[in-house]
């Protein structure tokens, strides 16, 4: 009987202990009640987290993982307390969130006005140790609002606002230029948004509770719509006017209309680790296991499947064009490497390592590099032409993490994210260092262009365009050719395109007595990547 009451007081002093830890070290990020925060949920709730058996969740305390730092300083018995306590049940009436929750969650506060004068270099950036962020335009400063928990993608409207999602659940609503900020909670545990292209519909994919939130661009409450299984993520796509979105536990990927708000499910061979869709949305890529598996969007119909040697993280994939070819570059999670593949052939080219951990890899049609972070102070910097690397020191012992860049390319931000940190600018080109502002653990960052999935495709087609068609018409200046922005002003774009295809029997439309236009051969995803580059020409967003 004593030895029986010994072992109940010392459990419960175990579990106290593991409380008043886990308190201590984990609930910054993975919130007081274990309901997640900037970082996911601790504790059992299939199929969404099936916590790992004891041994390998020590290892992951003390050792660390992908975004989450080692507690090499605890001791055993203490991390033993952590695992003991994180393994406890969590009350299900606290994983609720109905729709009368979503409406009474609603606030507003105001901010300080700010005057955006060139919305491509309009540019969020989080500073996560004190939870603000920071409105920048180019290289200056604009304005900083708190947004608590901040993490996962941005979403900017045509006009300049700004919907800001938190892993908590929260959803705000950023209006620079009339200093409004509105908040609405969608769930306790977010995994993204995303926001139709007419900027009328947005929607949430939650992991607690399981559903897709839907809101008006007001964030007024349209409904929810209950799903099974662990989302991946949820993505717009422009051409087919719908929502995306796969699964991690499930072979399917549905499909939620624009206009009537129906969700369709549809099979797939696998479920996928994480997704993409091309810039020019005509695939699916998901990363599984053992690498790649590419679909063809339109039937999702397997295309290719191609072994890596880690689980590609394709969040952070970027796609690029150079001497006639397509490529994309993404980090393998946990093996040091960053992967480039030749895109719509689905050729693996080569693996480069890192010297170090990478998460993500950046870029911009403005700058020769891709830009990745490899988990020391070095950002390392990949020619898009010739795979050579070489790196830059923001600061020297302080980790570098995050390129992000204004909208020509012009100018890099890069994190160092530590307590006593810094956001550093960079020219995207010389690689001269422009500016650094000092930040606590500065984190994400995001470009009204790099962050607007309109524009993607037309960053791949000024790089077609450079390649095949500068040397005579030159962008704004007369050349051998009229400048290409002048003749998408002027002339139908569906007429320059019949002219780049077909000069021989086309030029008498233009007015033209003789061609002087050579026939160029352009591959079906080059001349879409022209055609949306000219469409962005046209409207001014690039040039």
């Amino acid at each position: 009987m004593k030895s029986f009451l010994l072992s109940i007081i010392f459990c419960s002093l175990s579990l106290a202990g593991g409380a008043e830890l886990y308190q201590r070290y984990c609930s910054f990020c993975h919130g007081e009640d274990r309901l997640g925060r900037v970082a996911p949920p601790l504790f059992s709730l299939p199929p969404f987290f099936n916590l790992k058996e004891d041994e390998k969740l020590y290892r992951v305390i003390k050792e660390g993982t992908t975004g989450m730092p080692a507690f090499r300083e605890l001791k055993d018995e203490e991390i033993r307390a952590i695992v003991e306590f994180i393994k406890k049940p969590v009350e299900k009436e606290s994983l609720k969130w109905d729709q009368k929750r979503i409406e009474e969650s609603r606030e507003r506060d105001k901010v300080d006005r700010v005057k955006i004068e060139n919305l491509r270099d309009y540019t969020l950036a989080v500073e996560r140790g004190r939870n603000l962020v920071w409105v920048m335009g180019g290289k200056e400063v604009l304005a900083k609002f708190p947004f608590p928990n901040m993490h996962g993608g941005i979403k900017f409207t045509i006009s300049g606002e700004v919907y800001i999602p938190s892993r908590d659940g929260w959803i705000g609503k950023y209006n620079p230029s009339q200093g409004k900020l509105e908040r609405i909670r969608a769930c306790i545990y977010l995994r993204n948004i995303a926001l139709s292209p007419d900027g009328n519909i947005l929607v949430a994919g939650c992991w607690i509770p399981s559903q897709l939130v839907l809101f008006d661009r007001d964030l007024n409450l349209i409904g929810t719509l209950r799903i099974e299984g662990r989302i991946n993520a949820v993505y717009e796509l422009y051409g087919e006017r719908a929502f995306i979105l796969t699964f991690r536990d499930k072979p399917i990927v549905g499909f939620l209309d624009y206009r009537d708000l129906s969700l369709v499910y549809k099979h797939i061979d696998s479920p996928l680790e994480d997704f993409i869709i091309d810039p020019l949305e005509e695939y699916l890529i998901g990363s599984t296991k053992d690498g790649l598996k590419v679909y063809s969007l339109s039937e999702l119909k397997p295309i290719k499947e191609i072994k890596a040697v880690g689980i590609p993280h394709l969040a952070s994939a970027y796609f690029w064009y150079s001497k006639g070819s397509f490529y994309f570059a993404t980090p393998l999670l946990r093996k040091g490497t960053l992967s480039i593949w030749r895109a719509y052939h689905w050729e693996h080219v080569k693996d480069i390592p890192l010297g170090g951990e990478g998460f993500l890899a950046r870029s911009n049609y403005g700058t020769p590099f891709v830009w990745v972070d490899n988990s020391s102070d070095q950002m390392l910097l990949v020619d898009k032409r010739s795979l050579e690397v070489r790196s830059i020191k923001p600061v020297e012992g302080k980790r570098a993490t995050h390129a992000e860049f204004t909208g020509d390319g012009r100018i890099a931000y890069i994190s160092v994210y530590e307590r006593d940190g810094a956001l550093v600018l960079y020219d995207g080109v010389s690689l001269k260092k422009i500016a650094e502002y000092p930040a606590s653990h500065p984190a994400g960052k995001y470009n009204f262009i790099n962050k607007s999935r309109r524009f993607d495709s037309a960053q791949l087609g000024y790089q077609v365009f450079m390649e095949k068609c500068w040397g005579c018409h030159h962008t704004t200046k007369e050349a051998f050719g009229p400048p290409l922005k002048w003749s998408v002003q002027n002339r139908s774009i569906s007429l320059i395109m019949a002219q780049i295809i077909d000069p021989q029997n086309t030029y008498r439309l233009l007015g033209y007595s003789r061609n002087a236009m050579p026939k160029i051969e352009l591959k079906d995803e080059e001349l879409k990547a022209l055609l949306k580059f000219m469409e962005a020409l046209k409207d001014g967003w690039m040039d």
